[in-house]
């Protein structure tokens, strides 16, 4: 029967489809674990001694390096820490000096102002500040005659002893 013999064909036509397909796959698989069994082999393969003590010895010293750098990083850092330290130190030495300069200042100040004051009651002087730097100018006040003597005194035209003379003599005057 030719339909049967037909069928028979087809069936032998698909069998051997579905044969080449399986053996298609199955050598892409064998294919594959190969290519894995390679890479695992390469990943456990022992190295030869040789090797093994050049590795070791890279190794090594790539350790030794990396320690050095740290060693001498760590002594970069105690360097910088100890000059912190030092320059904090002169810091706290120079504000001392500075409230020590600040108080004697205040303290010659206030000296300066009492000495000033008690020059001006033993002598009796008035200060004009306002006129130029040029002349001294003020006024000597007699508080036993109740008068009072204006000066102007020319700064240029004396030498500093000659203007304290020209200074006393007026005192003088003032109070004979």
């Amino acid at each position: 029967n030719i339909q049967e013999i037909n069928d028979i064909n087809k069936m032998k036509n698909e069998i051997k489809l579905i044969y080449d397909n399986k053996i298609k796959i199955s050598t892409e698989n064998i294919q594959n674990m190969n290519m894995l069994l390679q890479a695992k082999e390469k990943e456990t393969s022992v190295l030869s001694d040789a090797e093994h003590n050049l590795l070791i010895k890279r190794l090594i010293n790539e350790k030794d390096s990396i320690q050095s750098e740290i060693n001498n990083i760590r002594e970069q850092i105690d360097n910088k820490r100890d000059n912190i330290f030092k320059i904090s130190k002169m810091e706290l030495e120079i504000k001392d000096k500075i409230s020590d300069c600040q108080s004697a200042i205040q303290l010659h100040d206030s000296r300066i102002s009492y000495a000033i004051s008690l020059y001006s009651k033993i002598s009796k002087i008035n200060w004009d500040y306002s006129n130029s730097h040029e002349n001294l100018c003020g006024e000597i006040a007699n508080d036993l005659k109740s008068e009072v003597v204006k000066f102007n005194i020319d700064t240029n035209q004396l030498s500093k002893y000659e203007v304290t003379n020209k200074l006393w003599d007026l005192i003088g005057e003032t109070f004979e």
